[in-house]
């Protein structure tokens, strides 16, 4: 495989992987502070519940995420792609 075509190949699938992780951290803490509220639905109810707060959270959980997901792309891809003979 030529060596431009392999870093491209590499960029994209680790573009890919961070955008699929930042989404991924914010459903992920969207969801979990659901469950919570689900435990304790009384104060929920109120308007104290952890999806009214959580959310100053995302400027931690996506940024971490899409390094998540940009360093098991670029990871997952030296994996997948085929050895180069020397």
């Amino acid at each position: 495989m030529d060596k431009t075509l392999r870093i491209l190949l590499m960029l994209a699938v680790i573009g890919v992987g961070m955008i699929l992780g930042g989404i991924l951290g914010f459903f992920g803490l969207f969801w979990v502070c659901e469950y919570l509220d689900a435990q304790d639905a009384e104060r929920a109810a109120s308007g104290g519940g952890y999806v009214a707060v959580g959310w100053i959270f995302l400027f931690v959980t996506i940024p971490f995420g899409a390094l998540l997901g940009g360093i098991s792309g670029f990871f997952g891809f030296r994996w997948v792609s085929p050895k180069s003979k020397k």
